[in-house]
């Protein structure tokens, strides 16, 4: 079961020539899909199989796959983000995880991955069938601020307009426009009152047009007034 030319195949991966070229084609090839969009992806960043919107920013050094991002959203250098569905306007800081995966801790006998599916960094094979799924999506609203160092396990679902504050570890859904932090992640406080939440969330700003938004972008300067011109359209 052991395979010699695994670490030789492994060497020759990382040899930094090859990263170069790999990001560089990664870089040509969303780029040129998305022409017009915007698209920046940042030095030897990997994107692999996402799909993105307009005016969106991979951060140097960040591996992002499998997701969806919305308009505008960002997320900083060294993040690694998987299987994810995120929506415009987010701001993701540097070196956060999310969805890095998932290991059995009951039932199972062992929580090691070769024993419950076919894994392949180790260099010898125990034929397992998968039989545990080790990532589940995480769903991240518009308008969310994920700050530096954040870890968000798999299967979150972090609301609209929500602030998780750095250095947190997120292990349970995060309501709208609810600020959290700590390690796991507790409730600090609402970003604003219930009713202008509800305005906000009705009004779902961060949908409309970019037109719509540069000529009202006065006022984003205060809620107070952000919500009287709404209620009033």
């Amino acid at each position: 079961m052991y395979n010699s030319k695994y670490l030789d195949k492994k060497l020759f991966f990382l040899n930094p020539l090859f990263i170069y070229l790999k990001w560089l084609l990664t870089k040509v090839s969303y780029q040129s899909k998305y022409w017009g969009k915007h698209l920046r992806i940042g030095y030897l960043a990997h994107v692999d199989q996402c799909v993105f919107s307009e005016y969106n920013n991979v951060g140097a050094n960040s591996d992002v796959y499998n997701c969806n991002i919305g308009k505008f959203s960002y997320c900083g250098d060294n993040c690694l983000i998987l299987h994810a569905d995120i929506g415009s306007f987010c701001s993701i800081g540097p070196n956060v995880m999310i969805a890095p995966g998932r290991h059995p801790t009951s039932t199972f006998v062992s929580t090691f991955p070769a024993l419950f599916a076919r894994f392949q960094h180790i260099n010898y094979d125990f034929n397992a069938k998968s039989s545990f799924e080790s990532h589940q999506r995480v769903l991240i609203g518009s308008d969310v601020w994920i700050g530096a160092n954040v870890l968000v396990v798999d299967g979150v679902k972090i609301g609209d307009g929500a602030v998780v504050g750095a250095n947190s570890v997120v292990t349970k859904d995060v309501e709208p426009f609810h600020v959290v932090g700590g390690v796991p992640a507790k409730f600090i406080k609402k970003r604003f009152t219930d009713e202008q939440i509800d305005v906000l969330m009705k009004s779902k700003w961060w949908a409309k047009d970019n037109e719509w938004i540069k000529n009202n972008i006065h006022l984003f300067e205060s809620i107070d007034q952000f919500i009287s011109v709404i209620n009033n359209v």
